[in-house]
């Protein structure tokens, strides 16, 4: 019984972790990451800017760069810490003892199958949203 508890806490806290992910828009903030880069790119390889024009494009894209890297950190930060928040919460109320669940979720069956659900839960909300 106890197993059962520990693996359907863990899978919940797959999907809040996705949910969290998607609701702050984690693939959004890695997107404009990339756009910026690529902009980036774009004004250094582009012969007619001058050096200074250049350099203008390097800073502002760096100091996008660096938000984006908050944004992600925070946005990963938020997950995790919901998805911790949910398994402590089931053991602060006795449901399972920590350690057997940690037992549980660095075992290779369940990493397996988190992976297939967690791939499944982000299709899902993708479709839902």
């Amino acid at each position: 019984m106890v197993g059962q508890v520990i693996v359907a806490a863990l899978i919940a806290a797959i999907l809040v972790f996705v949910v969290v992910l998607r609701l702050l828009d984690a693939a959004g903030a890695g997107g404009r990451a990339v756009a910026t880069a690529r902009s980036a790119a774009a004004s250094l390889r582009n012969g007619a800017l001058s050096d200074d024009e250049k350099e203008r494009a390097a800073r502002q894209a760096a100091a996008g760069l660096f938000r984006g890297f908050i944004a992600i950190t925070l946005i990963g930060g938020a997950a995790v810490a919901a998805s911790a928040a949910l398994i402590w919460a089931g053991s602060a109320a006795g449901l399972y003892p920590l350690d057997a669940l940690l037992a549980t979720a660095v075992g290779w069956p369940f990493l397996i199958a988190s992976m297939v659900v967690g791939t499944l839960a982000w299709v899902a909300v993708e479709r839902l949203t």
